[in-house]
């Protein structure tokens, strides 16, 4: 299994290297350390008549400068994968950052791209930064987006959140491909709305003479069932594996419950009932990239 590490020299993104290094990659994972630099974002006056022949130079020893920085964050990156006896190569990637590494995963056929949630630039969303935003919402890969957080322990606590659409049935059968060892624990966990017109549809055997109650009650027994399944359906993937209904709002519930367990890692897929909201990202899913306390796995199915 391929994975692509996005590194910047920064915090953010040296943490998502030490949180790769514990999430089940296995013996056979091979790690692509990629550092992008942007010759575009380097501000350039060459074009302008009078100035551009004078710093032309210093324009050109910035691309080198850049160049020279990415290779060193690379080259540390993979070099610490290597010395804990992981397979790993750098590489200096050119262009957008985000669409630099999503081009790149795409070509080596990579299981998922791995982020800091965020770079070494300046906050240009609240919660996210604009690398991790531009993969979540306008690339088609699979994306680890990596949030600092303390653990002392080496396994990862996991919650998969799934709302049992099609698409989310999709992303539990795909999970095992983008995992080659074992989490510590696994939730499989549902939210129970009854405002969710689509949850109501979804249920079986449900007749437009039925009550409320009778509607709740089949909808918890349905999503029970349902929970239960996707938690035996994922249960070579952790060495525990539970299953959990909540009663609520399904985007605050995931954050609220990836925070009471303390949990390391939410998995989910990139978009559910509710469809498009954020391009190639539903609203829950944005909402909880955004939103989580701990690192966020976002899956396309």
């Amino acid at each position: 299994m391929k994975v692509v590490l996005g590194t910047d020299g920064s915090d953010h993104s040296k943490f998502a290297g030490s949180f790769l290094r514990r999430y089940p990659l296995g013996t056979d994972a091979h790690v692509l350390c990629c550092s992008a630099f942007s010759t575009a974002r380097i501000v350039t006056a060459t074009s302008h008549p009078f100035l551009g022949p004078i710093i032309s130079d210093q324009i050109a020893q910035a691309v080198e400068d850049a160049r020279e920085a990415a290779a060193r964050w690379s080259d540390a990156a993979a070099e610490e994968f290597v010395a804990e006896g992981y397979s790993a190569e750098p590489h200096v990637l050119e262009g957008d950052p985000a669409m630099a590494l999503s081009d790149f995963a795409r070509e080596e056929s990579a299981a998922f791209v791995c982020v800091g949630s965020r770079g070494e630039g300046s906050l240009e969303a609240l919660f996210l930064g604009s690398v991790a935003r531009s993969l979540a919402n306008f690339s088609d890969i699979d994306l680890l987006v990596c949030r600092d957080k303390e653990s002392a322990d080496p396994g990862l606590r996991v919650i998969f959140a799934t709302d049992h659409s099609d698409f989310a049935d999709r992303v539990a059968a795909k999970l095992p491909s983008l995992v080659s060892g074992r989490f510590k624990t696994i939730e499989a966990l549902s939210i129970m709305d009854p405002s969710s017109r689509d949850l109501l549809y979804a249920l079986p055997n449900v007749e437009k003479g039925e009550n409320f109650a009778e509607l709740e009650q089949g909808m918890e027994s349905w999503l029970g069932n349902a929970s239960a399944k996707t938690a035996e359906q994922l249960s070579a993937l952790a060495e525990r594996v539970d299953s959990k209904v909540l009663y609520g709002h399904d985007r605050e519930k995931i954050v609220e419950r990836a925070k009471e367990l303390d949990a390391d890692l939410i998995i989910m897929g990139a978009k559910g009932r509710s469809g498009l909201s954020r391009l190639l990202l539903g609203s829950v899913s944005h909402y909880v990239l955004h939103r989580a306390a701990c690192s966020v796995m976002i899956v396309r199915a």
